[in-house]
């Protein structure tokens, strides 16, 4: 699903309204900082020297979460899929 679809389908369900995050993730990542609480943890970082990997500094140009913030997210997601399992169908839709 591309970013436009996935995006209607979000918001169509009322859940959110992508374009102020996307806003605030753009001007995070023009100011090298960390998306700001309570999405992330507001500091300044250098994109050269933070990222483990190229994939971790492109998920940073899209949601300004620094390497920190992208691993707590992703142990938390990781925690969600072992309590739910992927095949029951109950996890919640993030």
């Amino acid at each position: 699903m591309d970013r436009d679809s996935h995006d209607k389908a979000v918001v169509g369900r009322g859940l959110i309204d992508p374009e102020p995050f996307r806003r605030l993730a753009r001007e995070s990542v023009d100011a090298s900082r960390c998306a700001p609480p309570p999405y992330g943890c507001g500091k300044i970082i250098d994109p050269e020297t933070e990222f483990l990997d190229g994939s971790s500094l492109r998920e940073w140009r899209i949601t300004s979460l620094c390497q920190t913030c992208q691993d707590r997210l992703y142990e938390v997601l990781a925690q969600m899929e072992g309590e739910y399992g992927e095949e029951d169908g109950d996890a919640p839709v993030l």
